[in-house]
């Protein structure tokens, strides 16, 4: 008998728990709709006020963010034990104060520079992003929630099944011993049946609170008179609407103290004074009509018109009971278990004694933290490793504490992701020369939250030495110490990946020592290794610190230089060459010592590792052949024909199979900084060597007949570029190139005119660009393409002027709108006469033939404001944007800042 009493109360304890637990669901929930409605409040009364000014709107504001704060707070103490729930609410931290940042400089603005400037914020910053994070984050943790509730729901259910048959088991047993309590037990029976009834239609108005108002409603006027009540309301109460309608809420809305019995203040005047919602005390009780006395929670909000101004108050009550019933219980159950958990907390004791004399022993690293990253067990070998000697207890130690900032640095994302359930393991070097390998292993508690992790480290320092050691033995050239080719190539590899990201060109050297072989066979190998030796040295002094430096082979130097220019290659030949100017002395004897030198670009000698090595070696031949220092890679000297004929192969495959890519350059007009058309410019998306310049396969596409089909891409390409962009709204000309092989295409002005109206392209989108020199191969027959061309209100544009030797009465024939002077008039114009004076002619000349100019290769600032003296129209260079992919245009229009001039 006593057996089954005691399991009944057990049943009752796990009922009382997970009622507890029911309602605690809820009160997240309720705090979670809260704080997403004042949010959305926030939102629009921010937005409001940037368009109206209305100072009304940010008060209301302010007051919202104050309720959404509270119920922040409340919903993060609510969710303490749940660690997905708290970083979501951190998450949800943080884009509430990103948010909040953004409206307040928006205020700002606002206030001091007006609609517009507040407008042009808004439209830069993550308004939308954030929106669309903070509801996705708020639906993460309704849903969590909703989960759980009903997984507690579940949970009570069975809980009360269990009772229910324990209380009929024992029911039916006292009636067998003990007849005469029959009355007794029947009236239990009903009480229990009362009681499952009143907790059944608990949980249905607790399970449509997110719907529908299950509470209590009482409405008033600012005087406090009645002017509405639900039929919760009237049923606590024990006043019918009718009765109630218009009587002060004092009359109806009786509350005591139920710690003092002394009447209670309903806060409907503080509501209306504050404009906020504002909470009864605890411990308040409602005494109906008849006198009846219920405990009650209850809240008032104050009804706001549309103009802010407080038109009433609403009072939102319920009855507790039910939980001040569940408190008593819990109160009464802990007292029960206090005595229990004593006893198996000394058993435990004891266990965990035994335990520790085990792991102790352990040739490893073992220890227990909970999910605060606080130490709860360590076996001696980690205390010793990662405490002081003066520590006596580690537990309640933090881990940032324990293993100190620089360490804890490199350990904090492994715990994270181990706090978020996942085994983590991973090597690192806590200590100078001692690796470990770490693991972590999470655990779960019956609800399946993660309650803390296990940690197992292992000491593998000589595994660790042996794989430096065959690092090094494979990474790094045993004579000079320098990195071999097989390191090199791997930085050279990172290298290309990085320009590609950046649009960043560098040069790769290749340095080969003479007479190496001579030296050998005279003094001996090993003298010939000193030399080696001493040229590495001499290199290490001439190379930037930023710079890789290898021995590729024998006689052969590698050095990359990040991030620089072709001239910054030069100069570092030159420091090379005073530097070797001085002999090297070996054994007494000076050696005078000289290199040959290559010199690769990327991108514009290549793309991939095998390109680069392969051109910078021709160069060093070209040098040796022409008895020079250095020589600068020439595509046009590259007599490799079988890779030319490979390439041709693969063009025609790349043509095929869509290889082919679009970039923008754009183009900047002078006077107002603004974007006024774009060229479109082709790039090769090679499937192995990558993206190749148009300089490596163009010539080569004009010699083997490709050209006409890269073209016909080209064009439909850009049209229909054109059409989805003026489909959206957004308007930009696209210039593309003709060869002059293109010029004496017999279809193709027919061409252009049906993909013209294939992609239905307004008249000035499509804009053409031809050079001098294709002009004047043939000019009657150039002219004649060209008024064609025209006639289909097509700008047409003289590219790369003053290369070419065309005559002034051409230039007047010709039906062009722009003339683009050549980039390298431009590039000089700052340091020779010659240039700066054709560059002035040119604009000059234009402007006197009505006919607008266009500067290539603007690179500096210098280069940008002499121009504008000059009188240039329009600006196309690297020091406004490198050509890009359509998409990277796309954000650099929307984000640029237009150019100024500095004096």
């Amino acid at each position: 008998m006593l057996a089954i009493i005691a399991a009944a109360l057990h049943l009752s304890k796990n009922a009382a728990d997970a009622m507890v637990w029911v309602q605690h669901t809820h009160e997240v929930l309720n705090n979670v709709v809260q704080a997403k409605s004042d949010t959305i409040q926030i939102e629009l009364s921010t937005q409001t006020y940037r368009i109206t000014g209305d100072e009304k709107r940010i008060a209301e504001r302010d007051q919202v963010i104050q309720s959404r704060e509270k119920s922040l707070h409340l919903i993060k103490q609510a969710t303490v034990d749940n660690p997905i729930q708290q970083l979501r609410w951190q998450q949800i931290r943080e884009v509430i104060d990103e948010r909040l940042t953004i409206a307040r400089h928006m205020v700002y603005l606002r206030k001091s520079q007006g609609l517009e400037a507040a407008n042009a914020y808004i439209a830069r910053t993550p308004l939308q992003e954030t929106r669309d994070r903070i509801y996705h984050l708020w639906r993460d943790m309704e849903n969590e929630e909703r989960q759980l509730l009903k997984q507690r729901l579940i949970e009570q259910d069975r809980t009360r099944q269990l009772s229910i048959a324990a209380l009929l088991f024992s029911g039916t047993l006292l009636l067998a011993l003990l007849f005469s309590t029959f009355f007794l037990i029947l009236k239990q029976l009903k009480d229990l049946y009362s009681s499952r009834k009143a907790l059944a239609e608990n949980e249905n108005r607790l399970s449509t609170t997110l719907h529908s108002i299950g509470d209590g409603v009482i409405a008033t006027d600012t005087n406090g008179c009645i002017t509405r009540m639900n039929p919760i309301a009237e049923q606590l109460t024990g006043w019918h609407f009718s009765a109630a309608e218009g009587r002060p809420i004092e009359e109806v809305f009786k509350i005591f103290s139920e710690l003092t019995g002394r009447p209670s203040s309903i806060p409907i005047q503080t509501a209306i004074e504050t404009k906020a919602v504002q909470g009864l005390e605890k411990n308040t009780v409602l005494v109906d009509r008849h006198g009846i006395t219920r405990p009650i929670a209850d809240s008032a909000a104050p009804i706001l018109d549309s103009s802010g101004v407080v038109v009433g108050v609403v009072l939102v009550f319920r009855d507790v009971s039910i939980e001040r019933e569940a408190e008593r219980d819990i109160q009464t159950q802990n007292n029960r278990l206090e005595k229990e958990v004593e006893t198996r907390t000394a058993e435990l004791q004891a266990s965990a004694e035994n335990l520790r004399k085990v792991t102790d022993n352990v040739p490893a690293l073992i220890a227990y933290v909970d999910a605060q990253q606080r130490y709860v067990y360590a076996n001696q070998r980690y205390i010793d490793r990662f405490f002081t000697p003066s520590t006596s207890n580690i537990q309640g130690v933090s881990v940032k504490e324990a293993l100190g900032d620089e360490r804890y640095q490199k350990a904090a994302p492994h715990i994270a992701q181990a706090l978020l359930g996942k085994s983590i393991h991973y090597d690192w070097e806590p200590f100078p020369n001692v690796w470990q390998m770490v693991n972590y292993v999470p655990t779960t508690n019956m609800d399946g939250v993660i309650g803390g992790y296990y940690v197992l480290i292992a000491d593998i320092t000589d595994r660790k030495l042996a794989e430096l050691a065959f690092y090094k033995l494979t990474h790094f050239d045993a004579l000079t110490g320098l990195p071999n080719e097989t390191q090199f190539t791997d930085l050279l590899i990172e290298a290309i990946e990085s320009g590609k990201r950046t649009n960043q060109s560098f040069p790769l050297v290749q340095i080969n020592i003479e007479k190496l072989s001579e030296i050998n066979d005279a003094l001996g190998f090993s003298k010939g290794d000193q030399v080696l030796q001493e040229f590495a040295e001499r290199l290490k002094q001439v190379a930037p610190a930023t710079s890789n430096i290898a021995r590729l082979r024998g006689d052969e130097f590698g050095i990359l230089l990040h991030n620089s220019s072709a001239d910054d290659a030069v100069r570092l030949v030159n420091q090379l060459e005073s530097l070797l100017a001085q002999p090297i002395v070996i054994s007494d004897i000076a050696l005078d010592i000289s290199a040959k030198i290559g010199i690769a670009m990327f991108p514009e000698h290549g793309l991939t590792p095998h390109d680069l090595y392969r051109h910078t070696d021709f160069a060093v031949r070209q040098a040796k052949k022409k008895g020079v220092r250095y020589q600068m890679f020439d595509h046009t000297q590259d007599s490799d024909k079988p890779h030319r004929l490979a390439l041709a192969a693969e063009l025609r495959r790349g043509i095929d199979q869509n290889q082919l890519a679009l970039y923008l350059q754009p183009k900047v007009e002078f006077n107002t900084g603004k974007t006024c058309g774009v060229e479109g410019l082709i790039r090769w998306n090679h499937p192995e060597r990558g993206l190749i310049s148009p300089s490596e396969f163009i010539p080569l596409a004009e010699q083997i007949g490709l050209i006409k089909p890269i073209t016909q891409w080209v064009i439909d390409t850009a049209m229909q570029l054109m059409h989805t962009w003026e489909s959206a709204g957004f308007v930009m000309p696209i210039a593309i190139n003709l060869s002059a092989r293109n010029l004496h295409e017999e279809d193709l002005v027919e061409r252009i005119h049906d993909l013209k109206t294939k992609w239905n392209i307004g008249a000035n989108l499509l804009e053409i660009e031809v050079t001098e020199t294709s002009v004047m191969d043939d000019a009657q027959h150039a002219l004649e393409i060209l008024h064609l061309l025209r006639e289909q209100d097509i700008p047409l544009s003289i590219d790369d002027f003053g290369t070419g030797y065309s005559s002034l009465s051409y230039l007047q024939r010709l039906p062009v709108q722009f003339i683009k002077i050549d980039q390298s008039f431009v590039s000089n114009m700052l340091l020779s006469k010659e240039s700066l004076m054709i560059v002035r002619s040119t604009i000059d000349l234009a402007h006197a033939l009505d006919k607008k100019v266009v500067a290539e290769g603007v690179e500096t600032q210098e280069q940008w404001d002499r121009l504008v003296e000059l009188g240039c129209d329009i600006a196309q260079g690297y020091w406004i944007a490198k050509p890009m992919p359509v998409d990277t245009f796309l954000r650099w229009i929307n984000t640029k800042k237009p150019p100024k001039k500095t004096k």
